[in-house]
């Protein structure tokens, strides 16, 4: 009976999992910086990963100078002026899609709050973050979203930093998923895959 159980318990775990993780079709967190040290600066038409098309005055590709929000990597999206970056993905026609990252600002210098605009297939919105207080080693990193409706089978997520100076919004951690009717996971999703994992454990400690 407890190994009927604690098989039914690690299935149930799995798929709780694996639904998880089912709705993101895109996600990519500016790591593994290609030349280490503090940052790199990479111009206009560059790219980062493979992932990331540079444009305007172009960004700074930072590893150790700031903590970033998640991994060892992020980006400051303006180097010496009003940069971007950009990446393409398939969508499928008529779905909604949710965008979230992570934003901060650099703290070093420039107008203390730093603004950046969000692009998808020509819906646009911009976002601020207030650096007052903040530094390198606490960045202050705040999670942000973004809905759109594809158009296209093909769209392209474009974040442009609004601060024409070396010091601008920091961006880290970004996600598309599929916002359909329950194929981006509920809090009980979350919720199940704790108590499975609590669960587990009992069983474990009981045997």
């Amino acid at each position: 009976m407890k190994v009927t159980r604690f098989v039914f318990l690690t299935v149930l775990l799995v798929v709780a999992m694996t639904s998880a993780q089912a709705a993101i079709i895109f996600q990519d967190g500016f790591n593994g910086v290609g030349s280490g040290g503090g940052f790199e600066t990479v111009g206009a038409g560059g790219n980062i990963n493979g992932v990331w098309t540079v444009g305007g005055a172009g960004v700074d590709w930072i590893h150790s100078y700031w903590t970033p929000a998640e991994g060892d990597g992020s980006v400051d999206l303006s180097s010496t002026g009003a940069g971007s970056v950009s990446a393409t993905f398939a969508t499928v026609i008529g779905n909604a899609y949710l965008v979230t990252f992570d934003m901060a600002g650099n703290p070093d210098g420039g107008f203390a709050v730093k603004y950046l605009y969000v692009d998808v297939g020509g819906g646009a919105d911009g976002y601020g973050f207030d650096t007052t207080g903040r530094s390198s080693a606490n960045m202050g990193w705040v999670s942000q979203s973004y809905n759109f409706v594809a158009t296209s089978t093909s769209t392209t997520l474009k974040f442009t930093s609004f601060e024409n100076n070396s010091y601008g919004p920091a961006l880290d951690n970004v996600i598309v998923a599929d916002a359909r009717q329950g194929e981006v996971p509920e809090p009980g999703t979350y919720a199940l895959m704790a108590g499975g994992l609590a669960a587990l454990a009992f069983l474990r400690r009981k045997r």
